[in-house]
């Protein structure tokens, strides 16, 4: 008897996607490597597009932020304090990772640290995939992998940061990683990398107001983690500056003000500065201390309106811990250009969200038409570095008017969402509940009697 062979079967439909994700992979793929090799010209470019934060040809065309990291670190291996320096407003923990960039030559040594820049931006891309979307790799995944890979390569703040060799890149990756953690339920770990965020730099402790957010799960052991690796700051500043460390950081941070830094602040009181008080910068509306203080107080107390709202919004974590982080950088004295990087996440979430049929709205739609157009805006550097009194005064406060527009969208739209949730769920839950009474009633107890012994 003939035996009958039989051929596998080829699923057709799954073949077709598994064209259309490599297909877009591979597009995506080509597009970042565009981009990227962009940003990498401005970085590597001696006289780069932003002049002003490049050290000159005979410095080897370094950024100036990598520059007094890798000038502390060599005071260190010398055996000085690294807040003798009095440029160097970071904790040790900064210092010590360039130490080993002090043993090539400075040119060498840039190169290295911009290819760690890069490295880091793309890790911090594919962790926060793997936190929205977790699971298999669907298209989905590859669409928000590579939205926030594009949106990340031509995004100015970002190519500013790693022209100036700045840190700011590291402490996203942390938060980002803290933000991890807390969705594989890993509280304690969660909190010990947003603390390591806050030794990187030391502003970030205001990203600790997201641990009060209103239903967060495991909130005691997420702040013993946070409260730990926080309290090892000052610890090391006394470790590799003496015991008068901290003391000395804190006299460097009030000895080196905005003035003569020469950067615009893009906070509440810095763009009240820039619009009623007399500046290097372009010519102000009015010179006016009351309009100054009554603008400086207006924002402010909006900001912290966002930021309690916030807290107050239960649900998506990670979308709360950004809004918060964009909130605080708002109220910060010195919010430079560099700290934007930090809203770019809030446009990775929202897009997160209409790619997720769970979470897919016409507010959610909204909210991420608004993120979208909030990107393209960033990508100009609204005379940020271009000091020129003609210019009009409302292009140095751009950056200011973006961002705490887009906090006021996310956060408002975050709330009425939940709203919406909040006012379908009870009234479902009371007619499954009256469903269920009601078959419970109507149905006869069919079972059979216990015997009896």
């Amino acid at each position: 008897m003939q035996r009958l062979i039989r051929h596998p079967t080829i699923n057709r439909g799954s073949v077709k996607q598994r064209l259309i994700i490599a297909g877009v992979s591979l597009g995506m793929l080509a597009f970042i490597i565009f981009l990227g090799s962009q940003l990498f010209d401005i970085a590597m470019s001696p006289d780069g597009v932003y002049s002003c934060c490049k050290r000159d040809l005979a410095h080897g065309g370094t950024g100036w932020d990598f520059n007094v990291f890798r000038y502390t670190a060599s005071l260190m291996r010398g055996g000085a304090s690294p807040y003798s320096y009095h440029a160097y407003v970071y904790t040790p923990l900064v210092a010590v990772l360039t130490v080993p960039t002090t043993y090539l030559s400075a040119i060498t040594a840039w190169h290295l640290w911009t290819a760690i820049e890069f490295a880091i931006v793309g890790a911090t891309v594919v962790i926060f995939t793997v936190t929205e979307l977790p699971g298999r790799v669907t298209w989905r995944t590859i669409a928000l992998f590579g939205f926030a890979a594009v949106t990340a390569t031509y995004f100015f703040p970002i190519s500013r940061v790693i022209t100036l060799g700045q840190v700011d890149t590291l402490t996203m990756l942390m938060v980002i990683c803290g933000a991890w953690m807390q969705s594989r339920a890993r509280a304690g770990r969660a909190g010990v990398f947003l603390g390591l965020a806050v030794i990187v730099k030391v502003w970030p402790i205001l990203f600790g107001l997201a641990l009060l957010q209103r239903g967060l799960p495991q909130r005691r052991r997420t702040f013993i983690g946070f409260a730990i690796t926080v309290a090892c700051a000052p610890i090391l500043m006394m470790i590799f500056g003496g015991l008068s460390g901290p003391k000395m950081l804190f006299d460097n941070i009030t000895s080196f003000p905005e003035n003569n830094q020469y950067l615009v602040s893009h906070s509440a009181w810095g763009t009240a500065r820039l619009l009623f008080t007399a500046t290097s910068f372009a010519n102000p509306i009015l010179i006016s201390p009351t309009a100054y203080l009554a603008t400086g107080v207006i924002a402010t107390l909006i900001i912290c309106g966002l930021i309690l709202l916030a807290i107050r919004t239960p649900g998506d974590r990670n979308l709360c811990l950004w809004n918060i982080a964009g909130c605080s950088i708002l109220l910060l004295p010195m919010a430079h250009v560099a700290y934007t990087v930090f809203f770019l996440p809030i446009v990775w979430i929202w897009g997160a969200r209409v790619l997720d049929p769970a979470t897919r709205s016409k507010l959610s739609w909204a909210v991420f038409a608004v993120c979208i157009a909030y990107w393209v805006l960033q990508t100009q550097s609204w005379q940020d570095d271009q000091f020129n009194p003609n210019d009009s005064i409302w292009l140095y406060c751009m950056m200011f008017f973006l961002n705490i527009t887009l906090c006021v969208v996310s956060i408002g739209g975050n709330w009425l969402i939940h709203r919406e949730e909040a006012a379908t769920l009870p009234r479902t839950w009371t007619s499954l509940r009256g469903t269920l009474q009601r078959v419970r009633v109507r149905t006869p107890d069919t079972s059979p009697a216990s015997p009896i012994n």
